[in-house]
């Protein structure tokens, strides 16, 4: 769940390549990044008034807008090229506080040089306008929404993308942790804030209180507890991406290498956080499928969180994919809360955020499986 897709108000031309939609199709999600997500409710929201009809870039005159995506944290506008590729356009919403980051020249050249020849590669931010970060990427959608076409072909390119991210994670891993980079990447860290705090943006105050009584104090305990801990690990401290994700993985309309958004969440830590991270993203689609609940498409979970594993070449402990998966479930709740809305779903969220937390501490046997 990594955010809301609503289209413009205006007039939409589907770029090549890209599967049809109406010009009403909406996909809602958590509103944690602004990109592609997974739905609470199954339905779509509200673009942040004053923006997405006139309000988002164009892009430069031989460029159009396909699709303008976004919530109070974090906004998208996806624009076509005359060359056939695409631009994801992103800038930080009014209930950020800041201004997107961007990984400093040297760390930027070093990430873009290693997924040369990677199956994935890493999309960073374009130099220039600070307001917008501008990355070049070869489709109009992430996977978070191809996710939901049956056709085979699709779901062996999802397989083969999920690979991919593993074998250039591993990449990552490679380079040492920067001097002064932060130790609790920012999913964690907006988590723990919320949870110390109890308030924040949109129905931030409302969703802690039902926290707190479907979960109660032990358990939200462990929680900031593991937030706080949810970079460490075995092994060296290395660079990670931070925040990879099913909604940063864009992947190709014509044949070609998917890409990862990649340099916004950059941090450090050990090298399970990545992994766990997006394993547990995939482990809470494969519950919500079970609840009915988010518009979860049907797929094959277990065989996607193989693939991730595969392609890095090392599986992470199964306790860290336990508490990374009730992590996961929270910030996707608390997210959609603060930067959407309320929703009566974020209810059953809580409840699925309770059982993770159970079996991260008693060890359930296959809690760490989508």
């Amino acid at each position: 769940m990594n955010g809301l897709d609503t289209p413009d108000a205006g007039t939409r031309r589907a770029a090549p390549g890209a599967p049809a939609e109406s010009k009403d199709s909406k996909d809602s999600g958590d509103g944690g990044d602004g990109g592609d997500g997974h739905a609470v409710g199954g339905r779509a929201v509200a673009v942040p008034p004053g923006w997405g009809n006139g309000g988002a870039p164009t892009g430069t005159a031989d460029e159009h807008v396909v699709r303008v995506l976004g919530t109070a944290r974090v906004r998208t506008t996806v624009l076509h090229r005359p060359d056939g590729g695409h631009v994801w356009l992103r800038q930080q919403g009014p209930a950020h506080g800041a201004v997107l980051p961007r990984p400093g020249a040297a760390t930027a050249a070093s990430l873009s040089a290693l997924s040369r020849g990677a199956p994935v590669r890493l999309a960073l931010a374009e130099p220039g306008d600070a307001e917008w970060l501008r990355y070049r990427v070869p489709g109009v959608f992430s996977v978070v929404r191809l996710l939901h076409d049956p056709a085979e072909g699709t779901r062996a390119a999802i397989r083969d993308a999920l690979h991919g991210v593993g074998a250039v994670l591993r990449l990552i891993h490679a380079v040492p942790a920067p001097a002064g980079a932060g130790t609790v990447p920012p999913g964690p860290d907006r988590l723990v804030r919320w949870l110390r705090s109890g308030d924040g943006p949109g129905a931030s105050a409302r969703l802690y209180e039902a926290a707190l009584a479907r979960l109660g104090p032990r358990r939200l305990g462990l929680v900031r507890m593991w937030c706080a801990g949810a970079a460490d690990g075995p092994g060296a401290r290395v660079l990670l991406h931070g925040g990879p994700a099913l909604g940063a993985l864009v992947m190709p309309a014509d044949p070609g290498r998917p890409a990862l958004l990649t340099g916004e969440e950059l941090s450090c830590g050990s090298w399970e956080f990545d992994v766990t991270w997006l394993l547990a993203e995939l482990a809470e689609l494969a519950r919500a499928r079970e609840r009915g609940i988010g518009g979860a498409p049907a797929a094959d979970y277990p065989a996607l969180a193989a693939a991730v594993t595969d392609g890095y070449g090392r599986r992470p402990s199964d306790g860290a994919v336990r508490r990374a998966t009730a992590l996961r479930i929270l910030t996707h709740a608390h997210d959609f809360a603060a930067y959407v809305q309320w929703h009566a779903e974020l209810l059953v969220y809580l409840d699925l955020a309770a059982e993770a937390v159970d079996a991260a501490e008693d060890g359930t046997p296959g809690a760490d499986t989508p």
